[in-house]
């Protein structure tokens, strides 16, 4: 069993800052007592020996400086003391320390150990207190901690399950809101379809107050105005959009709202009504600088439904200071054009056709080329090779040649022929695709000399535009059997494999 020993002299009682030894013995109190009075040195006047839980303590030896008890601590180490630590305490605490207690001496400051072999040097227990202290201390700081952790879990689940709930909600009401719109609009336009053909009296549509029935209603007339085309029908549905105040409600929201995106709900709903009354109304912001460029852009879309021709150049104007993209001018321009076509306006769409090659804006220029296209509008044609050989563009030329390629007929081979020569690849490409729309003569002219074309895509458009061409499969077997032309000859046979597949 280890014991504790401290060995100290017997000063006078104060409170001043000292230092001791502190040993500690593996043998018995009476052996340990022996062998300190045996090798007591001069200085050791007095020897107390106390014996506390298994340890039998010792205070020996005080000096006011470490140093001095150096000499001492090696001696008792070199006696047989298995370890020896000298500590700083003070002479009050060596002469009135209660042998119930471990001394309450501060941290050692000087610590000598012999290298023995398989000996265990016993563990200090630290105060009673203090280590009671440190426990309860370590024991509130985890409990706060965990208390922490405790809230911020009950925090996060209750944080969670309220946003579900409200995103449950929220839910809920966007399904019933859709469910209560589907349901105003089957009832609006079974009511407003008999109504059109005269099987129901006026007033059979209760007078609209919320918000919800006025974007019902309006989304059925838009609707039907798309599937009606008949002046008639259009005029009963425009009278029940102003009976029922739709056209009033929706121009005070445009006109008076402050909020942006009710504004441009309101403006794509009348943009949508082809009401031609709202001239002034889209006039006006088309040419409002302050007006958001999407209700501005909402605008001219309305006008270009019904647009009149001595509006054009204004609208066009308006038009072209807009930063829109190519579809969507394409967009606006086929309406445009549609409308001038159905009040059968021919000059009307060439002075716009003549008015755009004047701007600096070619982007404008192709897409109203492309709209024509689209729409089919062939009495444009000479206007459009007229154009060709004036621009100096290739982009438009690759458009007029696109477009003249979709009418489906084109009699003058001037403009295919100086196409497949150009120098621009795509515009060759477009014109090879055009051939198949070729209804003059010359096409072994046509084909034969440009079946050679360095472009693998240019040979083969062409091959496959003579497939389709009365005349062109004979033209095709002719270059296969009998072509000098080796690229010609692949072509052509490339093209008949595809037509015997087709076939098969």
């Amino acid at each position: 069993m280890p014991y504790l020993l401290y060995a100290q002299t017997s000063p006078s009682i104060s409170k001043e800052r000292v230092y001791t030894i502190r040993l500690f013995s593996s043998t018995s109190i009476e052996a340990s007592k022996n062998e300190l009075q045996q090798h007591s040195l001069a200085n050791h006047k007095e020897i107390k020996l106390y014996k506390i839980g298994s340890y039998i303590v010792a205070q020996y030896g005080i000096s006011k400086t470490p140093n001095e008890l150096n000499r001492d601590l090696k001696k008792y180490i070199a006696i047989g003391f298995e370890h020896a630590i000298i500590m700083p305490t003070t002479t009050w605490h060596m002469q009135t320390e209660e042998i119930t207690q471990m001394p309450k001496y501060p941290q050692s400051v000087s610590t000598f150990s012999p290298v023995t072999e398989n000996k265990k040097i016993p563990s200090i227990e630290p105060p009673k207190s203090t280590y009671i202290s440190i426990i309860n201390h370590s024991k509130s700081i985890t409990l706060f901690f965990r208390h922490f952790l405790i809230i911020g879990i009950l925090f996060f689940v209750a944080l969670s399950l309220i946003t579900i709930i409200v995103l449950f909600i929220h839910k809920i009401k966007i399904e019933s809101k859709i469910i209560k719109i589907e349901n105003l609009k089957n009832f609006y336009r079974d009511q407003l379809t008999l109504s059109l053909f005269a099987e129901l009296p006026e007033h059979t549509i209760p007078t609209l107050h919320k918000e919800l029935e006025y974007e019902a209603f309006s989304d059925i007339v838009i609707e039907l105005l798309e599937t009606f085309n008949d002046p008639l029908y259009k005029s009963v549905l425009h009278n029940a959009l102003i009976q029922y105040g739709v056209l009033d409600h929706y121009l005070n929201i445009a006109i008076s709202n402050q909020n942006t995106n009710q504004r441009l709900n309101a403006v794509d709903r009348l943009a949508m009504c082809h009401y031609e009354q709202n001239h002034p109304f889209f006039l006006s912001l088309i040419n409002d600088p302050s007006a958001d460029i999407s209700i501005r852009n909402s605008a001219l879309t309305g006008l270009s439904f019904i647009l009149n021709p001595e509006e054009s150049e204004l609208f066009l104007s308006a038009l072209n200071k807009t930063d829109t993209s190519g579809k969507f001018t394409e967009y606006l321009l086929s309406n445009t054009i549609q409308r001038f076509i159905e009040l059968d306006n021919h000059m009307a769409i060439i002075t716009i056709f003549y008015w755009l090659q004047l701007q600096s804006n070619y982007l404008t220029l192709k897409a109203f080329i492309e709209a024509i296209s689209i729409i089919g509008y062939e009495s444009i044609i000479p206007e459009l090779q007229e154009l060709y050989f004036m621009t100096v563009h290739d982009s438009i030329k690759i458009t007029i040649v696109r477009a003249l390629g979709a009418f489906g007929h084109i009699t003058d081979k001037t403009i295919l022929a100086n196409a497949l020569k150009s120098n621009n690849e795509t515009l060759r490409i477009v014109a090879a695709k055009s051939l198949s729309s070729y209804k003059g003569d010359d096409l072994t002219y046509l084909s034969s000399l440009h079946l050679s074309d360095d472009s693998f895509y240019v040979r083969y458009n062409i091959s496959r535009s003579l497939s389709k061409l009365n005349g062109g499969i004979d033209i095709l077997h002719t270059i296969a059997t009998s072509g000098q032309d080796l690229y010609a000859k692949e072509c052509a046979i490339f093209s008949l494999h595809l037509i015997e597949d087709a076939h098969a």
